[in-house]
């Protein structure tokens, strides 16, 4: 199944021009801004099997595995949450690559880099007696922690000009 969201968001910006708020010289103009984000992604598999041990794993795997085929400004990593079948939390991470384009007043951010193992479904171990506060910290700071090794200096990922992790807004790793 694809999920498909569309958000429009349009802001018009206009001055009124009453005759008791007129100033000489005063021009007053109209702008119209219009910006379309388009998500198209498969929703995660309802059961995956992970063969990585941990984030670092799983991303010098997806650096291994593909090649974005245009340069990527920005990667996002995502965060799905859920509860297995016993009621356990589990949390599964999604990285995609992104690109803004502009055309008139038009911005359009597109997701141009989908990886073969773009879901990494952390082991169970991984939270065990954490918070929720406590879980996206740990991420946070495996994430941060992978942008310091060798492995992704060498990567692709370095090339963008920014990771962020979706969940917090927090950026990850910038130039």
């Amino acid at each position: 199944m694809k999920i498909n969201k569309i958000i429009y968001l349009s802001l018009l910006i206009m001055a009124c021009n009453s005759p008791g708020k007129k100033h000489e010289g005063e021009k007053i103009a109209a702008k119209i801004v219009a910006s379309q984000v388009s998500v198209d992604m498969e929703t995660p598999p309802p059961i995956l099997h992970s063969n990585f041990k941990n984030i670092h794993d799983w991303l010098i795997d997806v650096c291994k595995q593909n090649q974005p085929k245009v340069e990527i400004s920005k990667f996002e990593i995502g965060l799905f949450e859920g509860d297995d079948l016993k009621g356990n939390k589990e949390y599964m991470l999604c990285l995609i690559g992104k690109n803004t384009y502009s055309k008139g007043n038009r911005t359009e951010i597109r997701n141009d880099f989908i990886p073969k193992n773009t879901y990494f479904k952390l082991p169970e171990e991984f939270s065990k007696n954490l918070s929720h506060a406590q879980v996206l910290d740990k991420i946070i700071a495996e994430l941060k922690d992978f942008t310091q090794s060798s492995s992704f200096e060498r990567s692709f990922l370095a090339n963008a000009k920014e990771i962020k992790f979706d969940r917090t807004n927090q950026p990850i790793w910038s130039k």
